[in-house]
């Protein structure tokens, strides 16, 4: 490395005085050739001394003037040294062209046997300047050739470097494994040589533990060779102290290296005070403008940045960037590194132009050194569509992100990592958006590329899938996410060794545990995680009471509110002493207790808890709450509002304690406080009316609260898709049932029934859109209107987020809010808003798919009025406490009748009644040989008595209720159309017996509607019906299970009787083979399984056979997008379905809604109840379509069922689960 003087005053003055004096004596011919040789052998100590402190500039002045001494006396040896020392200086300043220029002249003079350390130094040269151009290939060449020369003429010290630099270029392509070789090779060569005390080596084991620290994710192995590291160089530290005294530079530079350790070593206030000491000792011995000293304060500012403490961070590069400029010039990469972090950090505070223009100069020296087409530009082009993204100008942001694609796509190509990392912003951008669709697009994408890049099991692939998953969830499939989150959860086990995981390690996997609804799991690996956080951080650390908030929310989930409440406290005490009785945190908690109080039932502790909250989110934040400050959510990694919530939820508890007055109080102030904070079409502002509507329905005052309902209402309808979480809209899903049902209760009592009756209909129609609304990947109809209903969806969604984003933005607190965002966000949603509002006028003048864009309104006036004579709908709405019975005649006629009987027992009724009928209780009655001698009069037998009785007093209890009391209207009726809604959808109709033991199907043609919006289909399309003639019969697909060979049975027969039929059978019966079919019949007949899904009803499916491309699961969800111009009729015969979930009846709503579409005429469904028994039901759909060459639908399934009834198969298991949706004729 050459001589080093004692100080930078030595060397500054050796320097000036070698460069203004030598050329004064030197230009005489007379010095003496011994005296230039001495002078050149001085310049060439001086520029070991200036390139050891980076003063790359008066290093290469210097040794120029000792170039041109070396030629006076011919000294190529000396020459051939000083052409390697220039060349080391031009990779200091990072001109490679240069340095490269000076190495190639050192290979071309210098002699192979006499120079050997000054070749091998030179193809060090080299490869230094390769990696810098990322050449990396050629970099690792490079030094190789210098490993071996430096190795064979005994330079082993040389070697080493040159070794570590190897490992080095293996980081950057990403070989973690081939970077640990070289440097631990290096490792070894410089502890033989130097010993154990020395800085290389210490650098060395740094470079090591810096490998396993980030891109193997092994920080315990990473400390272990930090630690080694630290232990070096306070050796060194020891001996140049005492050799060099404490303010020399080379001591500052030890003292930076510390602080390198401490800061790797998760310590930044230790690293911050050994940087801070080199900083003291450079500015006094080099001076302020010292590159050195740039250094110091560059890391400074990489510190404070970890810190969170941004501005401290943002002065400290500001100083290293004016000296790098000073120095270096405007051209230099380490003033382009310094751009770059002042960008970051600008962007961090929200001074958004200034991070532009700081990306934009550091885009303009990376151009201009590297070309536009390399990976840096790329990374320029990122950081800059981040802040456009940030500043919600979303198309710029798209726009710098396909330049960044472009840049990459030039340099390497679309299959490296850095690809997949542009995709996944771009999908950002477009979440952003509202764009959904775009934004999986993307993720998927980037998932794509990691595959092919790192493997199916890299980490980085697993971290794809998670969040792969949570934009699923987000969605609401939760079935993909589930999928998703388990692939990631996979990789995350596999990836991990037990003996190597840290606590957040184990952390992340409960996380994922707990989002895929595995809550022993997220138990199990969360108490792990406080294990280890107790060990390690101790009892008291705040990490620990986040822990203890974890368990309280799993334990929850798991419905153990008293362990919940437990964790709960310990999460409060750790919190109190940390961050005192007035933090956010501890509001959080308290609000936390008092929400398990109310679990409990202790309404008094759950008052005083949520008024602690309460009185520390209103001193804190004020009356806006924390729209004026966010407060972190553990339970969901995301933001709450607080203040508006405790007082609601005061209010919930004071209506549990029955102290009305107090509850309409807390009701009203949160409403006002949300009023102001987020306007007046928010979801939460819906909520606030209906806790107001039944505050003052609790108190008597009907007229109030119907006002209130009303709002809640319009709101709700407007709104939903404005909650950006998928945990926030199941929480507000929940109280849908409960939104309506509180006003239509609300009307009946106040016998406001043409009110009713359209709220029972608007339920329905809600019901369906919002499941609609939160399906982006379905398609209705076909051409243009398939595009409009397309575009409008994304506009809507769109504009949803961007009012969510404006929101959010004006609510923050003046000093954090940014002006620039909400002029953008306002113009982009003006815009967005009135494109919605154009095209959604389009979609609303096609009646058939309006419904996409709004609530389907319903007048039950205009309802009667267009009935057909001989029709009667009969409509049911079952409250809490009545029964209610709508009958609608033709002419505008309805009437109401109320029955006493509440929703629990009618349910109950309903249960009981399906279990009689259901195939259990049918194989219980067959192992038994009960069914012998079956029949419905009363014969004093042991049977009648214990299984017809009983099961015959429910069949007649339900008639009694739901039939009796409008009997004598029902009589004149040519058809009897039922309208059930809940859990009526789930009751087998034709098998209610009247006082006569005659079933409703031996006495009434009757058929089902799911809603009246059906029957408005139903009469736009008369007129297209024409007699049955061809059909597509499906019958037992290989693969279903269990497998249906009646069915086979079945669709031949049919076939037989329907000259123009197509039967497909086992193999031939695929979804892409049915697809083909349908268009080209008027009637679609599926003898296999049906799964009808109340929880997720658009995940229903016809089971076929699979193929190469299709899974067998033909999906209400892929109906949708079916066109059928001739189909009047499709037959589902073996349809299964449970009772229960949120919305019961919507899997029946949205299969008939799915049907309708798809048929050019009137649509008509046949399904089933529950699974049924193959040979009764082949017997059953002959005699069906049999007689539907002379009858109408409703009167042929009426005597398919009789024809059952007075057969074998007399019992309602076999014929009774039959039903017809939609049109009857």
């Amino acid at each position: 490395m050459g001589i080093r003087t004692r100080c930078a005053g030595d060397r500054r003055f050796k320097y000036l005085l070698l460069t203004f004096l030598l050329p004064l004596n030197l230009s005489a011919q007379s010095v003496k050739q011994d005296s230039l040789q001495t002078v050149a052998d001085s310049l060439h100590a001086v520029g070991d001394s200036l390139i050891s402190t980076g003063e790359y500039s008066q290093t290469i002045e210097v040794v120029q003037k000792e170039i041109d001494l070396r030629r006076r006396v011919t000294d190529s040896e000396g020459e051939v040294k000083a052409l390697n020392q220039i060349g080391r200086a031009f990779n200091g300043l990072g001109t490679t062209d240069s340095a490269l220029f000076y190495a190639d002249k050192v290979l071309s003079l210098a002699d192979t046997t006499r120079d050997s350390a000054e070749i091998g130094q030179a193809y060090h040269t080299r490869g230094y300047a390769f990696a810098e151009m990322e050449r990396y290939e050629k970099a690792i060449s490079e030094y190789q050739i210098a490993v071996n020369i430096r190795l064979a003429h005994g330079d082993s010290v040389g070697a080493a470097s040159s070794l570590n630099n190897i490992g080095n270029v293996y980081k950057n392509l990403g070989d973690y494994q081939k970077a640990l070789e070289n440097h631990e090779k290096a490792l070894e060569i410089r502890l033989k040589v130097l010993g154990a005390e020395n800085p290389l080596v210490a650098a060395t084991y740094y470079n090591i533990g810096v490998t396993y620290n980030y891109p193997l994710d092994n920080y315990d192995k990473a400390q272990d060779y930090y630690k080694k590291a630290l232990e070096s160089y306070y050796k060194d530290l020891d001996i140049k102290l005492k050799s060099l005294g404490p303010e020399h530079p080379d001591v500052a530079i030890i003292y930076n290296d510390i602080g390198n350790i401490y800061h790797q070593l998760r310590n930044p206030e230790r690293a911050l005070e050994y940087i801070q000491k080199a900083l003291d000792i450079r500015l006094k011995s080099l001076g302020p403008e010292h590159l050195d000293v740039a250094q110091s304060y560059f890391k400074m500012g990489v510190v404070y940045e970890r810190l969170n403490k941004f501005q401290k961070a943002l002065e400290n590069h500001e100083r290293a960037l004016e000296i790098r400029l000073k120095m270096l010039g405007s051209d230099h990469l380490d003033v382009a590194l310094s751009y770059g972090y002042i960008g970051r950090l600008n962007g961090c505070i929200r001074n958004y132009q200034d991070a532009l223009k700081s990306y934009q100069k550091k885009l303009e020296i990376i151009l201009k050194a590297f070309g536009a087409e390399h990976p840096r530009i790329a990374d320029c082009y990122e950081s800059i569509a981040e802040v456009y993204q940030s500043l919600c100008q979303y198309q710029k942001a798209l726009d710098y992100y396909q330049k960044a694609l472009e840049a990459l796509s030039k340099a390497s190509g679309l299959e490296y990592p850095d690809v997949a990392e542009v995709y996944k912003d771009i999908g950002k951008v477009y979440n952003d958006l509202g764009d959904y669709q775009k934004a999986l697009e993307y993720h998927h994408k980037a998932l794509k590329v990691l595959i092919e890049a790192l493997g199916p099991e890299h980490p980085d692939v697993g971290e794809s899938y998670r969040v792969l998953g949570y934009m699923y969830g987000e969605l609401g499939n939760h079935e993909k996410r589930d999928e998703y989150l388990q692939k990631s959860l996979d990789i995350k086990l596999k990836d991990l060794e037990p003996e190597s995981m840290e606590w957040w390690d184990y952390g992340m996997i409960g996380i994922v545990y707990f989002d895929i609804g595995d809550y022993e799991k997220a138990l199990e690996y969360e108490k792990k995680t406080l294990d280890i956080k107790l060990k390690t951080l101790g009892p008291k650390d705040p990490s620990v009471a986040i822990s203890y908030g974890w368990l309280a929310s799993i334990y929850r989930k798991l419905d153990d509110n008293e362990r919940a409440l437990e964790y709960s406290k310990k999460e409060l005490d750790i919190n109190l002493k940390v961050f005192g009785p007035e933090h956010p945190r501890v509001a959080l908690d308290y609000y936390s207790i008092g929400g398990f109080h109310i679990s409990l039932g202790n309404y008094q502790k759950a008052l005083e808890y949520l008024q602690k909250s309460l009185d520390i989110s209103l001193k804190s934040f004020g009356t806006q709450g924390m729209y004026a400050g966010m407060i972190y959510s553990y339970g969901t990694g995301g933001s709450v509002s607080l203040t508006d919530a405790l007082i609601e939820d005061i209010g919930q508890v004071y209506m549990e304690m029955g102290a009305y007055d107090k509850a309409l109080k807390h009701f009203q102030r949160a409403l006002n406080i949300r009023l102001e904070a987020i306007g007046e079409d928010n979801p939460r502002i819906a909520t606030s009316y209906l806790s107001i509507g039944k505050a003052y329905q609790e108190q008597g005052e009907l007229d109030s609260a119907l006002v209130y309902y009303k709002k809640s209402i319009e709101v709700f309808e407007e709104s939903r898709g404005r909650l950006k979480s998928e945990e926030l809209r199941v929480s507000y899903t929940e109280t849908v049932t409960d939104r309506y049902e509180s006003i239509i209760s609300l009307l009946l009592d106040m016998q406001r029934y043409e009110e009713a009756f359209e709220y029972m209909e608007r339920s329905k129609s809600a019901s369906l859109k919002k499941e609609l609304d939160e399906t982006y990947d379905i398609d209705f109809g076909q051409g243009t209107i398939q595009e409009k209903i397309e575009e409008a969806r994304r506009l809507a969604t769109k504009t949803n987020v961007l009012e969510s984003q404006l929101i959010e933005e004006q609510q923050k607190a003046d000093s954090l809010q940014n002006q620039t965002n909400i002029e953008n966000l306002s113009t982009l949603l003006a815009d967005t808003k009135a494109e919605y509002l154009k095209v959604a006028a389009e979609v609303r003048t096609d009646p058939d798919y309006a419904f996409t864009v709004q609530v389907h309104p319903t007048d039950l006036g205009s309802i009667s009025k267009d009935l057909p004579a001989g029709q009667k709908l009969l409509m049911f709405y079952s409250g809490e406490n009545e029964l209610y019975l709508f009958l609608i005649s033709p002419g505008g006629e309805y009437e109401v009748r109320s029955v006493d009987a509440g929703r629990d027992s009618v349910t109950a009724l309903i249960h009981t009644c399906r279990e009689f009928c259901g195939p259990d209780y049918l194989l219980r009655l067959l192992r038994s040989g009960k069914m012998r001698g079956w029949t419905w009069e009363d014969d004093d037998s042991e049977l009648y008595a214990e299984e017809i009785a009983p099961f015959k007093e429910v069949l007649t209890t339900l008639y009694s209720l739901l039939i009796q009391p409008l009997e004598e209207e029902l009589e004149e009726a040519e058809i009897v159309t039922f309208i059930p809604s809940g859990e009526l959808y789930y009751l087998p109709w034709g098998a209610l017996m009247d006082d006569d033991n005659l079933f409703l199907t031996e006495r009434y043609n009757w058929n089902l509607l799911t809603s009246t919006e059906l029957l408005e289909c139903i009469f736009r399309k008369q007129g297209k019906q024409k007699k049955l003639k061809s059909l597509a019969l499906v019958g037992n697909p290989k693969g279903i299970d269990p497998p249906l060979p009646s069915a086979e049975a079945e669709v031949t027969s049919i076939g037989g009787t329907y000259r123009k039929s197509k039967t497909y059978i086992g193999n031939s019966a695929t979804e892409p083979q049915v697809i083909k079919v349908s268009p080209d019949v008027q009637a679609l007949h599926l003898a296999t399984h049906c799964v009808l899904k109340s929880d997720n009803p658009l995940d229903s499916y016809i089971h076929l056979a699979s193929t190469d491309s299709t899974d067998g699961h033909w999906t209400v969800e892929e109906v949708w997008g079916q066109s059928w111009d001739k189909m009047q009729l499709v037959t589902l015969s073996a349809c299964q379905t449970a009772l229960g979930g949120e919305q019961p009846g919507l899997e029946f709503v949205s299969m008939a809604k799915a049907f309708s579409l798809a048929m050019e005429g009137p649509p008509a469904i046949v399904a089933t109840l529950w699974s049924v028994a193959d040979e009764s039901t082949k017997e059953f759909m002959i005699t069906f379509y049999e007689e539907l060459k002379d009858n109408p639908k409703s009167e042929a399934l009426r005597k398919a069922q009789y024809q059952l009834i007075h057969s074998e198969y007399a019992h309602p298991f076999f014929w009774a689960p039959f039903i017809l949706i939609g049109e009857w004729r």
